[in-house]
């Protein structure tokens, strides 16, 4: 989003200018529509004495809809197979701001009974839980924003942006993300008063504007006018930046990292480089055909990707193998002699099923520990089995790129791999290795492709399970 002097953005600030609001922003600040109503006791909306002895007839009437509209709501779901095109897209659009007026409704109402102290009086353990304790199927995470907003309302300081939220000029999430946003700017704006502060964002605040654009103005603000402080910042980020990971039911992992600003955007930038949908040909018509992978999994797989290349490239001629691995398997999973049975086990411990680690040999530096039937290590494979040097160069000079049909990603993101898998006995040499992303990698060895490799390039026959399925009967073959 540019933030430009045109569409009441802040660029062309200076300190200590003569322009109005800021002390020399050049952009009014105009708060008349978010007067405070005499008599409020500072809270806009909010009329004198409001409480058990107001007038009953408009509360009344208001309960009544409240009560009538879930009724009414399911109605209208239950009629929308007799609703035309047209009717449907206006239906959409009146539902959905109901929704948003139910929400602002329950964010006061909210309000109003904390003010009341309704809820210190009942038996929740206050009012997060005491809107859990009366919601079928709330998300707890729900109910903490609708209480943010409602407490937000009921501070005498916020008396502007209640008004605003009452006017319906911004939603519930919009309104706790100014009230967290105003005092980070106002750091750097430290001749402005919170309502100048305040009414600012309240107009820049536009449809479409989300929670990301209003902490890129905070951040734009602190930029311009702060003081320059983000070495300092980006340096205690940094220093509280962690990465876990944790094994889940399933057998999947679940990766959380915790990356300071700088560093999230280079892993982010990368990531996304490298996530875009990746169509491929058909081999029989020449047509492409859709990435059919979620937005998710092409996240992971690009992650991934990066991983394995920058192993690949630690050593100065960038030719240097993946990460090593070194696995413990049995002598019956390594030569299948159970069928898809078997597993393997990393140095980590991590449990691989025998499939998983005899794919991760045709490209990882992965060392198998073979052990016999009484659990004391049979031979530990070599790690010359993989592509280097003057093999990999030659792989990179002939395929160019991804060999896959239709895949064009460049040598540095791809692995080599053994047309005759290591471990059914192919050879290291340039006319059985080829170039595969780390994706079409994993796709060839799950569909068992096979490739004819020549002087000139090297074709894909795509008819699933030709891959060797029985590794060599000697151990020897295989190391």
């Amino acid at each position: 989003m540019d933030f430009n002097q045109d569409d009441r953005r802040i660029s062309g600030y200076v300190p200590g200018s003569d322009g109005p609001g800021f002390g020399g922003l050049p952009v009014p600040v105009d708060l008349s529509g978010y007067a405070v109503p005499e008599g409020s006791g500072g809270l806009a909306g909010v009329p004198a004495g409001a409480g058990s002895d107001v007038s009953p007839g408009a509360g009344v009437a208001a309960l009544s809809v409240v009560r009538e509209a879930p009724v009414a709501m399911r109605g209208v779901g239950d009629a929308c197979g007799q609703l035309c095109d047209t009717d449907l897209d206006g239906a959409a659009r009146e539902l959905l701001r109901a929704r948003q007026e139910a929400e602002r409704s329950l964010v006061l109402l909210l309000a109003d009974a904390i003010g009341r102290g309704v809820v210190a009086g009942s038996d929740s353990g206050g009012a997060r839980q005491w809107l859990l304790d009366r919601a079928r199927f709330l998300e707890p995470g729900e109910a903490s924003r609708i209480t943010a907003a409602a407490e937000a309302v009921n501070r005498p300081e916020n008396a502007r942006l209640r008004a605003a939220f009452v006017a319906g000029d911004l939603s519930a999430t919009m309104l706790v993300t100014v009230v967290r946003e105003v005092p980070k700017a106002m750091v750097a704006l430290p001749d402005a008063a919170r309502d100048e502060v305040l009414g600012y964002y309240l107009q820049v605040i536009e449809p479409g504007f989300t929670r990301a654009d209003l902490r890129g103005l905070t951040k734009r603000i602190i930029a311009e006018f702060g003081e320059d402080q983000a070495p300092a910042d980006e340096e205690k980020a940094q220093r509280a930046e962690s990465l876990s990971w944790t094994e889940l039911a399933s057998g999947l992992f679940e990766l959380v990292a915790v990356l300071s600003p700088a560093h999230a955007a280079e892993v982010i930038e990368a990531i996304t480089a490298l996530s875009v949908p990746q169509p491929t040909k058909d081999p029989a018509t020449g047509e492409k055909v859709r990435d059919s992978r979620t937005p998710g999994k092409r996240r992971a797989d690009a992650l991934v990707e990066i991983v394995g290349a920058a192993a690949r490239c630690t050593d100065a001629d960038a030719m240097r193998s993946t990460a090593k691995v070194i696995v413990t398997m049995g002598l019956d999973a390594l030569l299948r002699r159970l069928g898809n049975g078997g597993f393997a086990v990393t140095a980590t411990g991590q449990v691989l099923d025998a499939a998983t680690a005899r794919r991760l040999a045709c490209s990882a530096d992965l060392i198998p520990v073979v052990l016999g039937s009484d659990g004391q290590p049979l031979d530990v494979g070599r790690q010359e089995r993989l592509f280097t040097g003057a093999v990999r160069t030659a792989i990179i000079v002939r395929d160019k790129h991804c060999s896959f049909p239709g895949c064009d990603r460049p040598p540095g993101w791809c692995e080599a791999h053994h047309v005759i898998p290591w471990w059914a006995g192919g050879q290291t040499l340039k006319d059985n290795g080829t170039l595969l992303c780390s994706r079409h990698h994993h796709v060839v060895h799950a569909k068992g492709y096979m490739a004819r490799v020549s002087v000139t390039g090297v074709t894909w026959d795509l008819a699933p399970g030709q891959m060797p399925k029985e590794p060599p009967g000697t151990l020897a073959d295989t190391a």
